[in-house]
């Protein structure tokens, strides 16, 4: 089973065993994996349930753990988030996660919003992130922090984006036919790179708070067993949206980003 997450609560389960991370003042995912019969280790900060102790699978576990988290949550977040797991962020800078558990918000110490989130009441600090359950992620003070975080989010994106706009990329595309349509490298399309595939092709447009670049397909021809492709980078606020609409897509069915196992060498740029 692929990892859970909850925003608050994360799950990961190996053949024999679930692990179960969350902050010290969630009562109900706490009570839940009690009944479970799982035991806490000190030494990673989780609480483990053993399934043939506990005679149930994995997927059993995040169920019950799932349904635990619902019914502490206020109906407005369970109607506003749903089943749903979203991450709203689209810089390395930022980071805000949200489930059926709350928020998971990681934002540098100085920021206004981590500020505000130390001296809250009922919200946990863990290593570099916040945890704010879904009981206190309803206040209108709390929107106004988030709005003025994804704000400054696309902000700092659309800051690194802007000056590559017009720019092209020509090169070899590793990968035969299989491999274009898979990744969706067709004329008119947009792809998404990661910083492996973009440190090869054009090292220049790397930017350590951006993981992702949209890049729209202009041409795509076989070279033998590769293709010669040509991209452009979009306009920059054409791009933000374009990470939006993945981002806000289910994590399952995402394209495939383009990586470095894609590029050889670096691409012509003009």
């Amino acid at each position: 089973m692929e990892p859970k997450d909850y925003a608050t609560v994360r799950l990961f389960a190996s053949p024999e065993s679930a692990d179960i991370f969350f902050g010290r003042g969630d009562a109900a995912t706490k009570a839940a994996v009690k009944a479970l019969g799982a035991r806490f280790l000190p030494d990673k900060r989780c609480w483990r349930v053993t399934f043939r102790f506990a005679k149930k699978s994995a997927e059993d576990v995040a169920a019950a753990i799932e349904a635990a988290l619902r019914e502490a949550a206020p109906e407005e977040w369970r109607e506003r988030v749903g089943t749903d797991r979203r991450d709203l962020c689209l810089s390395r800078r930022y980071a805000l996660r949200a489930a059926i558990g709350g928020l998971r918000i990681t934002v540098p110490s100085d920021h206004p919003f981590a500020y505000y989130l130390r001296k809250l009441d009922g919200v946990e600090q863990e290593q570099h992130s916040f945890l704010v359950h879904a009981r206190h992620a309803l206040s209108l003070e709390m929107s106004r922090h988030i709005k003025r975080l994804l704000t400054d989010d696309v902000s700092l994106v659309l800051r690194v984006f802007e000056p590559l706009v017009g720019r092209r990329l020509t090169g070899l595309f590793v990968g035969g036919r299989d491999e274009v349509v898979r990744l969706g490298v067709v004329p008119g399309s947009v792809v998404h790179a990661d910083s492996s595939f973009m440190a090869v092709v054009d090292e220049a447009a790397l930017a350590p708070d951006v993981a992702v670049w949209p890049l729209e397909v202009l041409d795509c021809a076989p070279a033998g067993d590769a293709h010669v492709v040509k991209v452009a980078y979009m306009d920059a606020e054409a791009a933000v949206r374009a990470l939006k609409l993945r981002q806000m897509g289910d994590e399952e069915r995402r394209q495939p980003l383009l990586t470095k196992a894609n590029a050889v060498e670096r691409w012509s740029r003009r």
